[in-house]
């Protein structure tokens, strides 16, 4: 009289379908709710750590390993010069966009460079800015951020 295998299969099927719509819906509200707060760049942030250590703990030893053709350590310099390449234009790219009319569109979009160094220098140094422009760049620096 109990219910036969393939009922119960379409029984958990359901449930846990509605298990992972109830999940999705949860993982698309949270971003709305989450505005404005330092969570979410810290988790991708750390996400990207995560792959960034994965890669080295996991791949960097086996590319070692094939390396016994040549005595040159072709893995880590490809790891270290893309690193550095990747550095180089994050950094040519912001004082592009500091320079022009786009540093509004740029203040705080590079992940290796923090807000404060978007900020003009409040103290009396090369460029002399208004107490405006310094607010302006607070707030757009605050704007990016959230």
């Amino acid at each position: 009289m109990g219910l036969a295998i393939w009922q119960l299969d379409v029984i958990y099927r359901c449930a846990f379908a509605a298990v992972i719509a109830l999940i999705a819906l949860i993982g698309l509200s949270l971003p709305a709710r989450l505005q404005g707060s330092e969570f979410l760049p810290v988790a991708s942030a750390f996400g990207g750590g995560v792959i960034l250590s994965a890669a080295l703990v996991h791949m960097l030893p086996d590319a070692s390993a094939c390396e016994a053709l040549s005595s040159f350590p072709w893995g880590p310099t490809m790891l270290a010069s893309g690193y550095l390449f990747l550095l180089s234009v994050e950094v040519i790219v912001d004082r592009i966009a500091e320079s022009s009319a786009m540093h509004s569109l740029a203040c705080c979009r590079t992940p290796l460079i923090p807000c404060s160094a978007h900020a003009p220098p409040t103290h009396a140094g090369k460029r002399q800015h208004s107490q405006a422009a310094t607010a302006r760049a607070a707030l757009l620096c605050e704007e990016d951020d959230s």
